[in-house]
């Protein structure tokens, strides 16, 4: 359940490569696609049996305490119901799996990714002034920052609100 590190690795493309070798998974795997969001890593990963399955990965550079840093990753799978959901669809698609833990961690994935799109395509309509309600307080827009909303609440100070913040809106709307 730790982290895999190496001194062999200066960067996360150097920990990604390692982890796409053919030789680092044994005889008989394949790995059919992969895709990165951030410090995520996502890979189909087709068993000796046949079955398709959906490798997680962590990748992160950790401070060494010399001054340098070392990288490495924390590996999982669809089946330990990883708490990542940014595992692109055309992944999702590959998947055979049937176990219950892997086909609702599918579900979860597509389920966050179109409350992402919901909540920007919300967001991407609000002028500069508009009131909205976010679970039942009330907010005004401001502007955008680096693709996150600035609004403020009662008391006049402007916050961004960063998007892992954004996925816990569950119910939103402008007010009139």
């Amino acid at each position: 359940m730790g982290w895999t590190t190496s001194f062999n690795w200066d960067s996360a493309a150097d920990v990604k490569r390692d982890l796409l070798r053919a030789d680092s998974w044994g005889n008989g795997y394949e790995i059919l696609d992969h895709a990165s969001y951030g410090s995520e890593f996502y890979m189909a990963v087709k068993k000796p049996c046949g079955e398709v399955f959906i490798a997680v990965y962590l990748v992160k550079g950790h401070r060494d305490g010399y001054g340098g840093t070392e990288w490495g990753y924390k590996d999982m799978d669809s089946s330990c119901f990883p708490y990542y959901f940014n595992c692109p669809e055309k992944l999702l698609k590959l998947s055979t799996v049937t176990d219950e833990m892997s086909l609702r961690w599918i579900e979860e994935c597509r389920k966050k990714r179109k409350h992402k799109a919901t909540v920007k395509k919300f967001l991407t309509s609000l002028k500069t002034g508009d009131k909205i309600m976010v679970n039942g307080r009330e907010f005004k827009f401001h502007f955008f920052h680096k693709g996150q909303p600035c609004l403020s609440i009662d008391n006049g100070k402007i916050y961004r609100y960063t998007l892992s913040t954004q996925m816990g809106w569950s119910d939103f709307y402008k007010v009139k």
